[in-house]
């Protein structure tokens, strides 16, 4: 019966959707690199994926019918081109995601990882590891954007610098940014 209702409310705003099983409802790529929108209805939460680049949760509450709208008006907006999405990524796995809605201005983050964790990544990076990446989407597909933080002079400045350090002076580096991790992340 969900389904059905939410499959009704996206077909009003526009969206075709496909059934797949008791539970899911998909929105077919128009572009490879996106991926398909999938709708997964469960017992406390509904589940939007885009592709392999993100998903969210909506709490299924007392007033159900505000959570369909909110879902519903959520797929809309992500096919009709109205939310731009910026994904970071270490090698191929996305680290943090960020949802911009480009007619109300409203803005989400979403970190898939620890900001020890990002941190640690990124000072990997510098020496060969997996690189991070920036992809910028939209439904229609992926979209160019350059980004100053990514592949700088600055980077490759602080990678030859820290290339030149002893392994003792690399683990006291290590100890000193953990604990100035730690605590940055205990502030927020």
């Amino acid at each position: 019966m969900r389904l059905k209702k939410l499959r009704e409310r996206l077909a009003q705003l526009g969206v075709a959707t496909e059934q797949r099983g008791d539970s899911e409802l998909v929105v077919r790529a128009v572009h490879d690199e996106v991926g398909d929108v999938v709708v997964r209805i469960q017992q406390t939460e509904v589940t939007v994926s885009i592709g392999k680049h993100f998903h969210c949760h909506f709490d299924i509450d007392d007033n159900a019918t505000e959570t369909w709208d909110d879902v519903s008006q959520f797929v809309a907006d992500v096919v009709g081109d109205r939310i731009v999405m910026t994904v970071k990524y270490h090698g191929s796995k996305p680290v943090q995601a960020r949802m911009d809605h480009n007619e109300t201005g409203d803005s989400s983050l979403v970190v898939f990882a620890s900001a020890t964790k990002i941190f640690w990544l990124r000072v990997l990076s510098l020496f060969g590891g997996r690189r991070e990446t920036i992809r910028t989407f939209r439904w229609s597909g992926p979209f160019e954007v350059t980004s100053p933080l990514l592949d700088s002079e600055k980077t490759s400045e602080l990678a030859n610098k820290l290339s030149t350090l002893s392994p003792d002076q690399m683990k006291e580096l290590a100890r000193y940014l953990s604990e100035k991790a730690n605590a940055s992340s205990h502030e927020e």
